[in-house]
Parts: structure tokens; sequence; C-alpha cells
């Protein structure tokens, strides 16, 4: 064989060792010294680091993994931190190893239900929460870099869409809240506060069109003390009521015949409380409101009752007189929820049948 063959076949056996694949690689670390593997360094082909696993507390499971993707630092770590064997916690970071965002699974159910976003100087800004333990976040709560809370979104009805968003002051005092109270993912009621607690005013969408058709203005005990209307939405006010809380109402009569003031308390007490079956009670039997059946009226009033958190009622001016065979009682209702409010007119007429008082009509109209 000549010394040109040999050369040649040589480089070309060089060139098939170099051209040889490198293979992924773990390479496992007792870092205590303790007898137990504790960390696994994961490596890729070109030889960096991809992952490294640890076992902090020396049970045999590992409790935290770091990701590097790439990266001279982990963009992502995931923690084990109440060491049951599965990782509950993940923080993101950026490329310079800054923390940007937490996920956790709190309540250790599986699912994530708590998220904390951070800004560059690694301050919480954002905090989102699944109140409502569904597997859906449906409270976001934002921050200024001082730590203070500047907004409130929810989510109260679990589906996906914020529906009520809350504004703060200084010191956290809560200064305003919208409400969707038709599902249409729009704000159409605005409540204004004094200090947090104090209502100060109520703004209406209740044609749903975008435009404010009704203002409610309340004076420093809460009570209302003006209400304005554009009922033809032409931008221009229709209706102006002015409501005089200086003086003290004088007290209706309590009675006529058997009939007592208590049943109208009773069924206002049954609707704050949301009890459909006691509230179905004080109709009679052939009562549909406004619905072509009693069973649509049913349904209706039970599907309102299931969509309101909380139901505050408040009558004032009530009155009663005979009306034929019906006893008629009139007030000025103020309907208050955790997602909408109204004033209006109501009248009751009460018929006594054989299992008592029932009401067998029933009137509102808006103030």
């Amino acid at each position: 064989m000549s010394l040109t063959k040999l050369f040649t076949s040589t480089i070309f056996f060089l060139l098939c060792l170099n051209a040889a694949p490198l293979t992924a690689e773990v390479i496992q670390i007792d870092s205590d010294f303790d007898g137990k593997l504790d960390q696994w360094h994961h490596k890729s082909k070109d030889r960096k680091i991809t992952k490294i696993e640890y076992d902090k507390n020396g049970d045999g499971k590992v409790d935290q993994v770091d990701r590097y993707d790439g990266n001279a630092k982990p963009i992502k770590v995931e923690l084990d931190r109440d060491f049951d064997g599965t990782l509950d916690q993940i923080q993101y970071y950026d490329k310079n190893f800054n923390l940007t965002h937490i996920e956790k699974d709190s309540r250790n159910s599986g699912l994530i239900d708590w998220r904390e976003f951070y800004s560059g100087s690694n301050v919480i800004i954002r905090l989102e929460t699944d109140e409502s333990k569904n597997g859906k976040l449906d409270v976001f709560q934002f921050f200024s870099e001082d730590g203070q809370l500047q907004k409130v979104y929810y989510d109260t009805s679990g589906d996906g869409n914020i529906d009520r968003w809350e504004t703060f002051e200084k010191n956290e005092r809560l200064k305003s809240a919208a409400f969707d109270t038709n599902a249409d993912s729009k704000a159409d009621q605005w409540q204004f506060f004094k200090n947090s607690n104090q209502l100060e005013k109520i703004e209406y969408d209740t044609s749903f069109n975008g435009k404010i058709d009704r203002w409610e203005y309340y004076d420093s005990s809460g009570d209302l003390a003006l209400v304005e209307i554009d009922r033809n939405h032409d931008g221009n006010l229709d209706i102006i009521n002015k409501f005089d809380n200086k003086f003290t109402e004088s007290k209706p009569s309590r009675a006529i015949d058997n009939f007592n003031i208590d049943q109208v308390n009773n069924w206002i007490k049954a609707w704050e409380s949301k009890n459909f079956k006691l509230y179905l009670s004080f109709y009679s039997n052939n009562f549909k409101g406004t619905k072509e059946s009693r069973q649509s009226w049913e349904e209706f009033k039970e599907y309102t009752l299931k969509k309101y958190l909380t139901i505050d009622i408040e009558v004032k001016s009530i009155q009663m007189a005979r009306s034929g065979n019906n006893i008629k009682v009139s007030f000025i209702q103020f309907f208050k929820s955790d997602k909408y409010s109204d004033i209006g007119n109501k009248v009751l007429y009460w018929e006594n049948r054989e299992t008592g008082w029932k009401i067998v009509k029933e009137v509102w109209s808006p103030l």
C-alpha cells in the first residue's frame, strides 16, 4: 500500500470519528456527601444544561426542577412546597433571571389557583386567584409599584368573562364598582363611593346600548335623594324625582281586619334569604306575574334568586288599604344585590285564601 493511500484512509477515518453524534447525558451528584444522590444535571448533545433536578429534603423524591432551555440561568423553577411528591409551584424568569410570575396550586387540588405577576423591581403588580374553587381564575387584583391596591376585576358567574370592576383610591379605599348585569361582558351599572362604604351615586345603562340613562344620588345618610332619568335615550333628562329625607314618615296602620303588616315583612325576609320554596308560599297558586304560565314564572324567580349572591330589600312609605276583597299594600321598594340595584313603586294585592293571605297581583314601576 502506498503512503498516499494510507494517508487518505487515515483522514477519512478521523473525519468519521469527528462526525459521530454526541449524546445527551445525566450527571448524578451527592452534593452533601451523605451517600445519597440529590442532584441530577441533564445536559443536551451540545453539552448545555437543560434542567437540574433536586432532592432538597433527602427523601428520594425530586422536589425542585430548574429548567434552562439553553440559557445560562433557569427560566423556570418547579417546586414541591409540601414534599408530597407533586410539584405545586412554578416560578418563571426572564433571560436575566428576573422573576416574572409565579403559579401555585395553593389548595393541593391539582389545579393552578394562584398567579402572581412581578414588576422589574420584583414587586407584585397583579394577583389572580380562583376564589370559587372551580378551576378557573375569577378574581384579578392590580397593584401599584408601592404595593397599593388599584383595581380588582371579578368573574362572579364563572363563565370566564369579567362582570364586575372595582377601582380604589389612596389607602385602598373603594372608589367605584361597575357591574355587567346582562352577561354581555360590558358594564351597565356604575356605583360611586366616598370613604369606601358611603354610596354617593349610581349610574345605569338600562337599555344596554352603551349610554347612561338613569342616575341616582344618595345623601350622607345613605338615603336616596335624587333620581334623574332619560326615558327616550336622547341625552336629555325627562324625569327628575327629588326625595325629602328630613322628615320622619308617619307609620301606617299595622293591620286591616286580620291582615297584618308582618305579612309583608316576612315576604321580604324570604326574598332576602333566597329561600325559593318559602318565597313561593306567599303567592297564590295561580299567580304568574307577567309570564305566560305559573311554571315559567317560577323558573324565572328561581333563576333570579340563584343569580345573586346577596339580596337586600328596603321599603319606605308603606300604605295599606282595602280594595274590594283584597288588601292593597303599596310602598317604595329599594332592591340591591351584588350585581344589580333598582328603585320603584311596588303594589301587592293580598287575598285571604284557605291557606292564609296570598299575593294575587303584583305591580312594579321604576322611579
